[in-house]
């Protein structure tokens, strides 16, 4: 079905829409599930790439002028001109503002900076919902190569999305989970004969923060902090007690 013809169709449904509010206004349920089926045939062609924006507004004006006014239909496209104050930007944010918080995120990638060193982080299939997200497979690599720290894990995290902004463009997540793998931090006591000292850790349980900023429906960018606390690890010589504390940056797709 091409965009001319569903435009015809949209307009010749509005059409119809008037007549019946002249003809048969005693019957209003009926107008308001015509007024809901035309909105539900606009809102197709809304989201539609090959229609101009000027075009989408002019079919927006037309169905709320001659839709019932105490309509649910005729409320909500009211209320998108409203939002959208005539900004192309910020009518696609509007339309997309349902996948900026369920839309699985297949990949991301950052840099990565802390006290085990520099290095990056990716992630794979992270499935999200309205109220929670899980991230399945994250991976992350940090080196000081002069001064042994090195931290190489997998993390499995659940956490709790945040939403703020127009149309769910902003957002804070909290999330925890396990986090396996190896990290070792290796350093020296001044005038200590015992040479050496470091913890090497094999699992920790991972906090993390973050910001993420919906630039549109494929992609986002991310910036934030982790903490991996260790659960399972073991001293060599005069080894201390040290969390990974990582800030990084980067984007999601």
């Amino acid at each position: 079905m091409n965009h001319k013809y569903i435009l015809k169709t949209s307009l010749f449904l509005v059409a119809i829409l008037l007549i019946f509010s002249n003809s048969y206004a005693q019957e209003p349920n009926d107008l308001e599930k015509l007024a809901e089926e035309t909105w539900a045939i606009i809102l197709k062609e809304l989201s539609r790439e090959d229609v101009s924006f000027e075009k989408k507004m002019a079919i927006i004006n037309e169905f709320i002028a001659k839709s019932p006014e105490k309509s649910k239909a005729h409320i909500e496209a009211k209320t998108m001109l409203e939002k959208i104050e005539n900004s192309e930007a910020r009518f696609y944010h509007f339309l997309n503002r349902d996948s900026y918080i369920n839309k699985t995120e297949w990949f991301s990638l950052g840099f990565v900076g802390g006290n085990y060193g520099l290095g990056f982080t990716t992630s794979f299939a992270t499935f999200r919902w309205k109220r929670f997200f899980w991230e399945s497979m994250r991976f992350q690599f940090t080196m000081l190569r002069d001064v042994g720290f090195v931290a190489i894990n997998a993390k499995t995290m659940i956490g709790i999305p945040f939403f703020w902004g127009f149309a769910n463009q902003h957002e804070m997540r909290i999330s925890s989970g396990i986090t396996a793998g190896y990290s070792r931090n290796t350093f020296m006591f001044l005038n200590s004969d015992n040479g050496e000292n470091s913890i090497n850790t094999n699992l920790s349980v991972p906090i993390e923060i973050s910001y993420v900023f919906h630039a549109d429906k494929n992609s986002a960018f991310q910036i934030g902090v982790i903490l991996d606390m260790p659960v399972v690890f073991y001293f060599y010589n005069k080894g201390s007690y040290l969390p990974s504390l990582s800030g990084f940056i980067g984007f999601r797709i």
